[in-house]
């Protein structure tokens, strides 16, 4: 780790050193185009304003349907973080508990490594619960208003398709 921070002491230093040595400019004029351009216009701000929010509330079902399957994806990996967490902590207090010499281990033993990671496991799958609980809830409703906008009956010898706004 020292040497990391050395290399990148020593890599920073030379960088700011080759860009001090450069030669100062005599002088930056700006173009009258440039400082003559007239401000956009109000209306045409809240047109592309309007515009935009327009594009935002039309989503599509499938942009639902991948936001449902990685609220999935993520709580899976918050359960699966909360749960190994757990395992490292038990492993870490039962290595712990046995009778080690602290003078040997200069004052920690062999499972205060593991109930760190443990405990750094838990801590991470509380976002990854929360964002993707709500991720999958969110997916899930706009899905459900989509599904009764639509129906499709198919009998023997007909079939109606109805789409209601």
């Amino acid at each position: 780790m020292k040497k990391l921070v050395l290399f990148l002491g020593i890599t920073l230093s030379i960088t700011a050193g080759s860009r001090a040595q450069n030669e100062v400019a005599v002088a930056t004029t700006l173009s009258p185009g440039f400082l003559l351009k007239d401000a956009p216009l109000k209306a045409s701000l809240h047109s592309a304003a309007q515009h935009m929010i327009e594009l935002k509330g039309r989503k599509s079902p499938e942009h639902y349907q991948k936001l449902k399957r990685a609220g999935i994806i993520l709580t899976g990996v918050g359960v699966a973080s909360f749960t190994g967490g757990l395992l490292l902590i038990s492993a870490g207090n039962k290595e712990n508990n046995r009778e080690y010499n602290y003078a040997t281990y200069n004052g920690t033993t062999p499972g205060d490594n593991k109930l760190m990671a443990g405990a750094l496991g838990i801590l991470g799958s509380v976002p990854a619960l929360g964002g993707g609980i709500t991720m999958w809830a969110i997916g899930h409703n706009r899905l459900k208003k989509y599904a009764d906008r639509v129906h499709i009956n198919a009998g023997a010898r007909s079939a109606t398709f109805a789409y209601r706004f």
